[in-house]
């Protein structure tokens, strides 16, 4: 999709946040190459949109209500005007829903609530309307960590490259539990298989390789990043590698990943203390070396995102208001400073509009 106003040199994102004032919401931004971004517009009916994405053809948005009474919203881009159209909202079916993703044919969202500890289906209209949940799974269960792994924390709802499975990263009970997805279904998940993962670790957010026989996944509460590859039919821990340097002596809190196209670079952001995002290379055997650990000249990088041409990364910032733009070198994967940034209350998501 072509947008207006909006050239090879630049691009569209939108930017979640969460909202203290009546005019905050999510902030649709347009970022430049070499010029500073400007905020194009700001849905505000929505509270904490803490995660917003789009479809594929940048036509319909979709983003969570963060809190106890969840609940997800969508939105029509209307291009000329540049700004975002409510359509609808209607319930998560737990509290704190802080992850959804699509399905390959986009007639359904897949959304993880975090407090409520359960994931939720939702038939998605040709128009963009949300219709009813046909299908909720509560997790349960618990882990070693008694403050924060009291109980099932959904963190995530990742559909594998081939479409046919959702994995499903669950921070309070130290699992990714697996579903077949089948969208003819009345009921489209069945668990397939449960990934277990060390105890303490807290698995958070997760990527593919291309071919998706490779997993990697953010373990927030040890500040690591573990692969694992597909075994008969599962898949088994093979490493598991630490955020920060052996010097480091802090509070740990892995959040985002993300790999390049080529699946030669993996990024990984590191919040509590570290406030660093660090940079792996992806070996032929999918292992990974230490390229970079970089500062990301802020508090809380609760989230990044590469640029379409992988050729900037943007980081938000979330305790000190700002999205910060840091030059990648494509070659050697490794990030350097641009001095372009944009303030934004609280921001904690990005995704660029295809």
């Amino acid at each position: 999709m072509t947008h207006s106003a909006i050239s090879q040199d630049s691009f569209l994102a939108l930017v979640g946040t969460y909202t203290e004032k009546d005019q905050q919401g999510i902030n649709l931004v347009k970022f430049n190459k070499s010029n500073p971004p400007e905020i194009l517009s700001v849905a505000s009916e929505i509270e904490n949109p803490s995660f917003v994405i789009s479809d594929r053809e940048g036509k319909y948005v979709f983003a969570v209500q963060e809190d106890e009474d969840g609940k997800v919203t969508s939105f029509k881009l209307d291009t000329e005007k540049q700004e975002l159209v409510k359509i609808n909202s209607i319930s998560s079916k737990g509290a704190s829903p802080c992850y959804i993703s699509l399905d390959p044919s986009e007639k359904f969202l897949m959304v993880g609530n975090y407090e409520g500890g359960n994931l939720a289906v939702i038939p998605i209209a040709e128009n963009g309307e949300l219709l009813d949940v046909v299908q909720t799974i509560q997790h349960s269960g618990s882990s070693v960590n008694e403050e924060r792994q009291e109980a099932a924390h959904v963190h995530s709802v990742v559909f594998h490259p081939d479409g046919k499975q959702v994995f499903v990263g669950d921070l309070g009970i130290d699992k990714v539990k697996v579903y077949n997805f089948n969208q003819n279904s009345e009921t489209p998940l069945q668990l397939a298989f449960d990934i277990d993962i060390a105890p303490g670790s807290g698995p958070r957010h997760l990527v593919f390789n291309t071919s998706g026989d490779r997993m990697y996944l953010v373990h927030e509460l040890t500040g690591e990043v573990g692969l694992y590859e597909k075994a008969s039919n599962s898949y088994q821990h093979i490493e598991t590698y630490p955020l920060t340097d052996e010097n480091f002596d802090g509070e740990q809190g892995g959040a985002e990943i993300r790999i390049t196209k080529d699946n030669s670079f993996l990024y990984v952001s590191n919040r509590g203390d570290a406030n660093q995002v660090t940079v792996f290379s992806i070996q032929s055997d999918g292992k990974l070396d230490v390229l970079q650990i970089l500062d990301v000249k802020g508090k809380n990088p609760r989230n990044f995102n590469l640029n379409p041409d992988e050729n900037q990364v943007l980081v938000a910032n979330q305790d000190t208001n700002e999205v910060i733009i840091f030059e990648r070198d494509k070659d050697s994967g490794k990030l350097s400073s641009s001095e372009l940034s944009i303030s934004i209350p609280m921001p904690v998501y990005l995704f660029p509009i295809p």
